[in-house]
C-alpha cells in the first residue's frame, strides 16, 4: 500500500494550498488560476477543507468556485450533481453569504445551505470512499491568536491497511488550550504536514536587539508576548521606519509554531520511516540572515 501523495501547491503568507492523493484539498488560499497553473486539474477534486478565515488560507472566489462546480447526471434525469464537498468554518460561510447578497452577476442562492457545504464543528468526522479506498477525515480545533483554526487528521484504509496523516498550520501551541485538547493526544502518524514558521533563537535575538535600540530601559526578555504586542501596536507609528515593519512582523510570527516546536512534536509523533513536510516558513525569521545587523544601524 502506498503512503499519501502530498502535492504542496503553495505555502506561506502568500497563500496555502495542499492536495492529498489528488482528490482532497487542504486550504485554498490562492486563486483558481494559480492552482490550475501549477498543473493541478480541478476536475479531480472531491473534497475541500479550509482551516480558518485568513485570506492566505481562504480565497473566497476559489471557495465559491468549488461550491458552484457541478455537472448534470444524464442517467438520473439530468439531475444537478455537485462535484466537490466544501468544508469551511462558519465565519467563512457567513462572509460568503454577505458577498453573494451584494453580487450583481449570477449570485448563488444561499438562503439555504447547499447540500455540498459543511460548516466546521468540534469533533466532526467524515468518512468517504474514493477509488476503492476508504478515507476518514476528522477536525481538530486549535488556537491561533484570537480565532479558531482547524487541524485535519486523515486516515486512509486500503486492503485492511491504514495510514494516518496530520495537516496543521497557524497555531499558537500543540498543547491543550481553551478551544480544544491540542495535538499531543492524537497519536502517531505516517505523514505530518505542519508549520515550522520561525527560528526561536533568531526571532528573540532580533526582538531583543531592536528593543535595545528603540528603548534601552525596556528589556524585551522581561516582557510577555502580550506586553510586547501591546508595545508594538501603541508605538508603531513612532518607531523608525527601518525597524517598524520587522518588529511588527516578529510579533505576528509569534502566533505561529517555531520550527523547534514543530520538530519536537514530529520527533514524538512521526512513525519510523514516516515523512515530515515543514510548511509555512517565514521568509524573514525562518533563518538568520548574515547581514541582519545592518537593519539596526
Amino acid at each position: 500500500m502506498t503512503d499519501f501523495d502530498i502535492n504542496i501547491i503553495s505555502t506561506g503568507s502568500q497563500g496555502n494550498c495542499v492536495v492529498v492523493d489528488n482528490i482532497i484539498m487542504l486550504d485554498a488560499g490562492i486563486t483558481r488560476k494559480k492552482i490550475e497553473d501549477s498543473g493541478y486539474n480541478l476536475d479531480n477534486l472531491k473534497m475541500l477543507f479550509v482551516s480558518h478565515k485568513h485570506s492566505d488560507h481562504a480565497n473566497m472566489p476559489m471557495i465559491r468556485y468549488a461550491i458552484a462546480k457541478h455537472h448534470y447526471d444524464k442517467e438520473r434525469s439530468n439531475m444537478l450533481v455537485h462535484d466537490i464537498e466544501v468544508h469551511i468554518p462558519e465565519d467563512v460561510y457567513t462572509k460568503l453569504k454577505e458577498q453573494e447578497a451584494t453580487r450583481k452577476v449570477e449570485p448563488m442562492d444561499l438562503t439555504y445551505q447547499p447540500s455540498n457545504v459543511f460548516t466546521h464543528a468540534k469533533g466532526q468526522v467524515f468518512e468517504r470512499d474514493f477509488n476503492n479506498i476508504h478515507y476518514k477525515i476528522s477536525l481538530h480545533p486549535q488556537k491561533h491568536h484570537d480565532i479558531i483554526n482547524y487541524g485535519f487528521v486523515i486516515e486512509k484504509t486500503e486492503d485492511d491497511k491504514t495510514v494516518r496523516m496530520l495537516y496543521v498550520t497557524d497555531l499558537d501551541t500543540v498543547e491543550p488550550t481553551n478551544v480544544g485538547p491540542g495535538l499531543t493526544s492524537l497519536g502517531m502518524f505516517d505523514t505530518i504536514v505542519m508549520e515550522g514558521n520561525y527560528d526561536e533563537l533568531w526571532l528573540r535575538e532580533y526582538i531583543t536587539q531592536t528593543m535595545d535600540v528603540l528603548d534601552p530601559n525596556r528589556k524585551a526578555d522581561l516582557l510577555t508576548d502580550k506586553e510586547l504586542d501591546k508595545y508594538v501596536r501603541e508605538n508603531y507609528r513612532h518607531i523608525p521606519k527601518e525597524m517598524s515593519a520587522g518588529l511588527f512582523r516578529a510579533v505576528q510570527n509569534m502566533r505561529h509554531l517555531s520550527k523547534q516546536q514543530a520538530r519536537a512534536y514530529v520527533r514524538n509523533h512521526l512513525k519510523p520511516g514516516g515523512r515530515y513536510y515543514e510548511v509555512h516558513r517565514s521568509s524573514m525569521f525562518y533563518e538568520k540572515p548574515q547581514d541582519w545587523t545592518l537593519l539596526l544601524q
